[in-house]
């Protein structure tokens, strides 16, 4: 019985805590195998009617099955918690393939997570700091003058908390939960074993998420080191503060890397409000925040942001190559300029949070990059091949590639963001079959998910990222009103002058031979010559576009091609 006792009671804390980790992994793994029957049930009972349905009945009914299965997967991450919140918050960002249902649903996993117990908070913190078991968290040996119990935010990983230090300067710490180390690894083995499941019971449709399970477990590893975040975060400052254009548009809070660790995040506390509060604006409903605007200010407002997204995800890709690769609403704040300054022109600024997630592209990678959208813009295949092959891609991916970033192919004679004809659009489709994307048949998620996994398994792993991140930028961009013309001429503008771009390392050291051989007067030669032709290709494929009588009222789109059902479905364009 003494044993017993100390093994189930409070007298050894650590064995209680593995303990309930084992619990609540049990529970977790039973919560999944319940989802995973409903869902297979469902989808089986659907493929069988598929025969005896007719093509727009049967659409119906998928799309109703989507609905309702999607509304268990996002019941289970929610029950779950934790790293499976984390699992629906990535799956909420594979639109190319994902059903729109499913994004839909598991886009609310990005609202605000459950928060834990502080007295859960209080232990990493206590250990963190090392103030002791009998320390006190405020106070003399603590960094902190005050701290707020309450959290104002909490997330899968970590949740946040507003503090004052001793010199009276506003931070925010952000504490990572404890023990969701040895809760990912719980979580993971369930998720391959879910993934070995639904293959087995989908087998016919040849699906599997095992490549998902896998840049998934890469990240989250990447988001648990807070040191890692750190850097991140000082390094993303650092770049900003000398971007001639942007240093006074983008906030990146400053770290306090001696109060940090790895499980332990202080950094200025930083004012905002959501940029899902500037979309919903210029959609005309607006918040608190908002209310002494005008519709069409909202609009503006909307705008600005956008052309600002733009922008700094484009010095990132192009000049920097150093991407924050989660820009998902949450992470972005906005900081609105006061009334004042707003009639003298003021922008708004942009602040940058969670800096866990990060790719850097080596510098001949970046350059290769920057050639790539040079070629799409001019239409060019040998190009797009060339420089695709300098980054590792192969020929029959590099011809596909345009269609995911501008939504047309070096043969399509449409301007950047207007309306294809349908036989463009039936060789667009072709082209993406041939590549492996499309495989015909149902045109089921997991058909979708198949071609995305295929696309992800011939593209270096970095590139996936840099996609992923445009592809989330480029969700944000529409919602706050931009265009995708405007979009893809900032990429354009920028990849141009990331051609010319030095290396950081060699910025300092070649200013001499630089200015000698005329390289600032050649670079801005040459981009000036770009502009000039792009312009002109897009004048004269625009007026191509108005005098063809078999222009598609749509524009081609891959997210909408990939998720549509063959044959049966009509693109949207993103």
């Amino acid at each position: 019985a003494g044993t017993a006792a100390t093994y189930y009671g409070f007298s050894d804390a650590e064995r209680r805590r593995q303990l309930d980790t084992k619990v609540l992994g049990l529970r977790r793994a039973f919560r999944v195998c319940s989802c995973l029957g409903g869902v297979t049930v469902q989808y089986k009972m659907l493929l069988r009617r598929r025969d005896s349905l007719e093509a727009s009945e049967y659409q119906a009914k998928q799309v109703e099955t989507h609905k309702r299965c999607a509304i268990k997967v996002l019941e289970m991450c929610r029950a779950n918690g934790g790293i499976f919140t984390k699992m629906g918050q990535h799956g909420a960002t594979l639109k190319p393939a994902m059903p729109d249902e499913y994004v839909e649903a598991l886009s609310s996993l990005q609202d605000r997570a459950p928060a834990r117990a502080f007295w859960e908070i209080e232990r990493t913190l206590r250990a963190e700091l090392q103030l002791g078991a009998d320390g006190s968290l405020v106070g003399g040996g603590s960094p902190f003058l005050e701290f707020d119990l309450s959290p104002l935010g909490c997330a899968s990983l970590a949740q946040v908390h507003r503090a004052v230090l001793h010199d009276g300067t506003v931070v925010a710490v952000k504490v990572q939960h404890a023990d969701i180390r040895a809760i990912l690894d719980s979580d993971l083995v369930i998720a391959r074993w879910l993934d070995w499941l639904a293959s087995m019971a989908f087998s016919e449709q040849d699906f599997s998420l095992a490549w998902a399970v896998d840049e998934f477990e890469s990240n989250v590893l990447l988001e648990l080191d807070f040191e890692r975040e750190a850097r991140n975060a000082i390094r993303c400052r650092e770049l900003f503060a000398r971007h001639p254009s942007l240093s006074d548009l983008v906030v990146v809070p400053a770290v306090y890397q001696s109060l940090s660790s790895g499980r332990l995040l202080i950094m200025d506390f930083a004012e905002g409000i959501p940029v899902t509060q500037i979309c919903r604006a210029a959609r005309g409903e607006f918040s608190e925040a908002l209310a002494q605007h005008t519709q069409a200010e909202a609009r503006e407002l909307g705008l600005q942001v956008a052309r600002c997204l733009a922008d700094i995800f484009a010095a990132m890709v192009f000049t920097y190559g150093f991407v924050h690769c989660d820009p998902h609403p949450g992470n972005i704040l906005i900081q609105l300029p006061s009334e004042g300054a707003r009639r003298t022109g003021a922008r708004p600024k942009v602040v940058l949070l969670d800096h866990g997630l990060y790719r850097e592209l080596p510098d001949d990678v970046r350059v290769a990059n920057c050639g790539f959208w040079r070629a799409m813009a001019l239409q060019s295949e040998q190009g797009i091949l060339s420089h695709c092959a300098s980054m590792g891609i192969d020929r029959r991916t590099a011809s596909v590639l345009p269609l995911y970033f501008v939504s047309r192919s070096s043969s399509t004679r449409a301007g950047l963001g207007q309306p294809i004809s349908a036989e463009e659009k039936a060789a667009l489709r072709k082209k993406l079959a041939d590549a492996g994307l499309l495989q015909g048949g149902d045109g089921s998620s997991g058909l979708s998910l198949k071609g995305l996994g295929a696309l992800a398994g011939r593209v270096p792993a970095d590139m996936m990222f840099v996609m992923r991140t445009m592809h989330l930028v480029a969700d944000l961009h529409r919602a706050l009103g931009g265009t995708k013309a405007g979009r893809f001429w900032t990429y354009m503008q920028a990849a141009a002058e990331g051609q010319w771009v030095r290396p950081e390392r060699a910025r300092g050291t070649r200013w001499v031979s630089d200015l000698l051989s005329l390289r600032p007067l050649r670079a801005r030669l040459s981009c000036w010559m770009f502009s000039l032709s792009v312009c002109v290709r897009e004048a004269m494929l625009g007026l191509l576009c108005l005098h063809r009588a078999d222009r598609s009222s749509m524009q081609f789109s891959l997210a909408a091609t990939l998720g549509e059902s063959c044959g049966n479905g009509s693109a949207e364009s993103k």
